[in-house]
């Protein structure tokens, strides 16, 4: 035990135990479906969990406690000798190497272990009077008094109608993870966390927060690869007028079988930036992708005025060309060996790729089972091209993410929704202009124009593997 350990009163001592414990064996209990037996001589432990009035180091022995499925069953210390055996042997040292390899729980086990709504919002309502930083709005609200922004409910203090995290790290890191690590979240970037954060939750300094938090996650300097940009200048593509107008579309193959399939249809909106993951087969035909494309695209979003997508044999065979004529669809295809002309899917692809890194199990044949997550998360996500959301650009609101959930109170009247979504349309076009021409400057800024060459003028060549 370390000294400030030694001070600590008894029932720390015997509480710090069982963490200790805890942190030795987290693979093999952590996410447990059955509940794991903590037997203890300290009776006082069993009421640990019902206990109001915490300090904050119980506080944050209590949120580690949350990841675990556990009893504790007191025993008397005189039928409690093995234990008092074991800790008294002096000549008891770890085995080392020759142990028997040791299977680990399944991932599936981990997803409980993120604090729900309801256990964040307990914590607060106890740790809410130690934030010195609002105990004058608190005595203030609880006297009866009007504050500009701030209002009290069912012990939980609001800003501008939000709820107010309290200055603990421990908590603010719970709130994090519940909006990054989940699986309805997908481990986004700094500004999808802090808008999905900032629906529900304010404390200050939250973007900075977010910021350390996710630039120590594990899990996404794993799973997320270093991005580079292609050679030449950017040419924006022309804006579409309204959702799904304009759709690219890809295949992701080369993935391990799932349910029967091993690849996935990527289609998305080139408006809302709203996208529809679809699993198939690597050998899927032209007319396979047509009829995924009526089962999944075309009963629900109509039939677009072009379609984008790469030069594979599935989308530029003759019978999907003669669909698309019959159809009055114009297709476009990217150049030859720069898969960048269809930015849109290429990156599209690396987020859905990412998050099933993330949430796939070790043998990686659960991913099907994932792709409807993997789009709520995306379609759930804000766009820094647009600025909202692809679910609130198509549908005008955003879906509700949890049962906490505050309910909006700015929705539209019916008779002016029209006028809504024309509004909305107008600054989406504007916002993604204005995104084009940002990137563009950025983009150009490192590359130079490439030059113009007629025929039979003699060009430099360059070998494709490079």
């Amino acid at each position: 035990m370390a000294p400030a350990e030694r001070n600590y009163d008894i029932f720390d001592k015997e509480l710090l135990a069982v963490i200790r414990a805890l942190k030795e064996w987290r693979h093999l209990l952590e996410g447990s479906a059955e509940p794991v037996q903590i037997i203890t001589d300290h009776k006082n432990l069993e009421y640990f969990s019902q206990s109001k009035h915490l300090n904050r180091r119980q506080i944050r022995w209590m949120a580690f406690l949350a990841d675990f499925n556990f009893q504790i069953v007191y025993r008397p210390g005189s039928q409690n000798k093995k234990a008092d055996i074991l800790s008294r042997r002096s000549d008891l040292t770890p085995v080392k190497g020759g142990g028997e390899p040791q299977a680990l729980l399944s991932p599936e086990l981990f997803i409980n272990a993120i604090t729900s709504d309801v256990d964040i919002e307990n914590l607060i309502c106890e740790i809410l009077d130690e934030d010195s930083k609002v105990s004058k709005v608190l005595e203030s609200l609880r006297k009866g008094e009007d504050l500009e922004f701030w209002t009290l409910d069912n012990g939980l203090l609001f800003f501008r109608g939000k709820i107010y995290i309290p200055n603990d790290l421990t908590l603010r890191k719970l709130v994090i993870e519940s909006r990054h690590d989940n699986i309805a979240a997908g481990h986004p970037g700094h500004f999808r966390t802090l808008e999905l954060i900032s629906r529900m939750f304010y404390w200050p300094g939250m973007k900075k927060s977010i910021v350390s938090y996710i630039n120590t996650c594990e899990s996404c300097i794993r799973s997320k690869p270093s991005n580079r940009l292609p050679i030449g200048l950017l040419l924006p593509t022309e804006i579409p007028h309204r959702p799904w107008e304009e759709i690219a579309y890809d295949l992701i193959v080369g993935l391990p079988d799932s349910d029967g399939f091993d690849a996935i249809l990527t289609v998305v909106d080139r408006f809302s930036k709203m996208a529809h993951f679809i699993p198939t087969h690597s050998t899927a035909t032209a007319i396979d992708v047509a009829n995924l494309f009526i089962t999944h695209i075309w009963k629900i979003h109509g039939l677009p005025k072009k379609a984008i997508s790469d030069r594979g044999p599935n989308f530029n065979a003759k019978v999907l060309k003669q669909i698309y004529k019959r159809l009055d669809i114009k297709p476009s295809f990217s150049t030859a060996y720069h898969p960048q002309t269809d930015g849109q899917t290429e990156r599209l692809n690396q987020v859905v790729e990412i998050y099933l890194r993330h949430y796939t199990s070790h043998r990686q044949h659960d991913w099907a089972a994932l792709l409807p997550m993997a789009e709520f998360a995306y379609n759930n996500g804000t766009q820094a091209s647009t600025g909202k959301t692809p679910f609130f650009i198509c549908y005008g609101f955003h879906p509700r993410f949890s049962i906490s959930d505050l309910e909006p109170s700015n929705i539209p009247a019916a008779d002016d929704h029209i006028q809504f979504l024309q509004k909305g349309y107008e600054e989406v076009q504007s916002a993604i202009t204005i995104s084009q021409e940002r990137m563009k400057t950025y983009y150009d800024r490192k590359h130079r124009e490439a030059k113009d060459y007629a025929i039979g003028d003699k060009a430099p060549s360059r070998s494709l593997s490079e």
